[in-house]
């Protein structure tokens, strides 16, 4: 069976408060071995760590999405700067953090916010999971400023070249439900392409759901399904693609033996 870890889930959301043991069951029998869990904002940060100390299976990561930034003030930079020190030997990155040129908040104010991320992730030596929605040059450019070398672009919905100037960066791909859509022809060629070693599985469960399965909940369950289309995708064997996946995303979460269930 295939090792899988699923890069980016909201696994403290509500929407699995139901079922939470069940679901990292699921998962496990599917070959689900770990789970890394962004947070949005401050409302977040200890439910998310304390559910990373209650599970083993989940590793979590403490940032300000910014979707989020109309319920923050830059005294929570100063927060999420000390929470970052504080559990460091535990956090697994800096994130969700980024750029979203659909939110309705000031641009400036997102550029800042993330910058200010950016700097903790290099002074930490964190590695950064980053939010991109139709800003993908301004995120490369100031991924670029920043000096940060390791992180991943959470599902990656843009084109070729628009992937390589992040590889270039030394940034990872977020690989998910949208490759499962016909209609996403610009990424599922952009993902063919890219180097395989570029590359991490995700879901961003609850949401994006994949095809066929809209209006319901997405789930780390489904990381097998996204495995499979990105191995129809692919020119490689898929032992080779899960292999190489799973090792990349060992090394961009530092994740040494996470096989073994404790």
């Amino acid at each position: 069976m295939a090792i899988f870890i699923d890069s980016h889930c909201h696994f403290d959301f509500p929407d699995f408060d139901d079922d939470r043991e069940d679901v990292l069951r699921n998962a496990w029998g599917l070959g689900v071995r770990r789970i890394i869990a962004p947070s949005v904002g401050i409302q977040n940060w200890t439910r998310i760590s304390q559910l990373a100390k209650s599970f083993d299976e989940l590793n979590f990561a403490l940032g300000i999405h910014p979707l989020y930034l109309h319920e923050h003030l830059e005294l929570h930079l100063d927060e999420l700067d000390n929470q970052l020190r504080e559990q460091r030997a535990d956090v697994s990155a800096v994130g969700e953090c980024g750029l979203d040129a659909t939110a309705d908040i000031d641009f400036d104010v997102q550029l800042y916010f993330l910058s200010e991320q950016l700097r903790m992730a290099k002074a930490l030596d964190l590695p950064v999971i980053l939010h991109s929605r139709k800003t993908h040059s301004q995120l490369a450019k100031r991924v670029k400023e920043s000096g940060v070398k390791c992180g991943v672009v959470h599902a990656f919905s843009g084109s070729y070249e628009e992937g390589v100037q992040f590889v270039k960066l030394g940034l990872k791909l977020g690989v998910g439900g949208v490759i499962t859509y016909d209609r996403a022809q610009k990424t599922r060629k952009a993902i063919s392409r890219l180097p395989l070693e570029s590359l991490l599985l995700e879901t961003d469960a609850p949401d994006m759901p994949l095809c066929g399965r809209q209006g319901r909940r997405n789930s780390p369950e489904m990381i097998p399904q996204v495995f499979n289309v990105l191995c129809a995708l692919r020119e490689e064997a898929p032992e080779r693609i899960s292999d190489t996946i799973l090792q990349n995303t060992i090394d961009t979460f530092d994740l040494p033996g996470f096989e073994s269930k404790p």
